[in-house]
């Protein structure tokens, strides 16, 4: 559980954290309670528009493999109908790899037999 800052208890240091990889803020209170926030909150809570794109690639690319799992199609047989190798496929279905872009997840999608729509929700600036 998340430590909350109050006004009884406000927020006496904070740094960007070494030993998580300068990757996160660690604040410690006025009680001596510390926590740490990972950057991708911060980008997550602002919805940063190459982060959104991010979480979007990577959720495209879990569908992919559940997808994956129950086709009856070899990797072989989804490489042929992208028209790419089975290496480039690996790729596609790695989750770590986002040099990969969401119009190649969707035609992965597509070649399985499943169509990708996108809801739209405005979001005030």
């Amino acid at each position: 559980m998340r430590l909350v800052p109050s006004t009884d208890n406000k927020i006496k240091e904070a740094y960007v954290d070494k030993e998580l990889g300068n990757t996160a803020v660690t604040y410690i209170l006025e009680s001596g309670e510390e926590d740490s926030i990972h950057l991708d909150a911060f980008l997550d809570y602002n919805k940063d528009p190459e982060y959104m794109a991010k979480v979007m690639l990577y959720k495209l690319t879990l569908t992919a493999l559940e997808v994956r799992k129950i086709s009856c199609l070899s990797k072989r047989e989804i490489a042929r109908k992208l028209n790419t190798s089975p290496a480039q496929l690996y790729r596609l279905l790695n989750t770590a790899n986002y040099s990969k872009t969401i119009d190649q997840m969707v035609t992965l999608l597509a070649s399985l037999g499943y169509e990708v729509n996108f809801n739209l929700t405005y979001r005030r600036p």
